[in-house]
């Protein structure tokens, strides 16, 4: 079998030497540069302004947080938890999300380039308005996630469960869904310039569509 090609995400830039971070609590307007991030409990605050800058983060719970214009450059976050968290007007650049649960998070306005989520629960994740350039999804559960009037292009879906995914209202540019599970997802027909799926997902597509897929041996 031919090996498909990894989409072309940069991966965050993050120095092997970074100390651990002993700056207490997350708190607004700060800017955390340089550092590994382990065990940070910011479960249901409201953080206004804070940067994140070659930050390594594993375990953070951020769970019902609430973030306004949060910035994330050269950012990985492992086996954290951030579900049902509101990000307000974010803005990432070379993001990665590794085995973390972002289970009914919504994301405003989130202006976001190079970001990769492997591994992660985004069930009923809403994503609001603003662009995704340049993003990889890869074995996520996305059951139910909305993608709302976004922008989303050079988007890859790999081996995920797309199921009820609802991308009505978004512009998509170079999408790729090949080997992702899309039982029921929401899509219109002018979407589908510059969509990338499978044989398969092309039959259960016309079949949304209300098209009968046979073979002429079936006749």
């Amino acid at each position: 079998m031919k090996t498909r090609p990894l989409p072309t995400v940069a991966a965050p830039r993050i120095p092997k030497d970074i100390a651990p971070y002993d700056g207490g609590e997350l708190d607004g307007s700060m800017e955390i540069l340089r550092v590994r991030c382990t065990d940070i409990d910011a479960t249901g605050r409201a953080i206004t302004g804070l940067t994140l800058d070659q930050v390594h983060a594993h375990r953070v719970l951020m769970n019902r947080a609430r973030l306004s214009s949060a910035r994330l450059f050269d950012v990985q976050c492992e086996a954290s938890d951030l579900s049902a968290s509101s990000w307000q007007r974010p803005r990432w650049q070379r993001v990665l999300f590794k085995g973390c649960k972002l289970t009914g998070a919504q994301f405003t306005t989130l202006a976001g380039t190079d970001v990769a989520f492997q591994e992660c629960t985004l069930d009923g994740a809403i994503f609001s308005g603003g662009k995704l350039k340049g993003v990889h999804f890869e074995r996520c559960r996305m059951a139910r996630v909305v993608f709302d009037r976004v922008e989303l292009g050079n988007a890859t879906f790999r081996r995920c469960d797309c199921t009820g995914m609802d991308l009505t209202g978004s512009v998509l540019q170079s999408v790729d869904l090949r080997d992702s599970d899309i039982p029921d997802i929401r899509i219109e027909a002018g979407q589908f310039k510059g969509l990338t799926i499978d044989p398969a997902q092309a039959a259960e597509f016309m079949a949304q569509l209300g098209c009968v897929v046979q073979s002429t041996d079936d006749a």
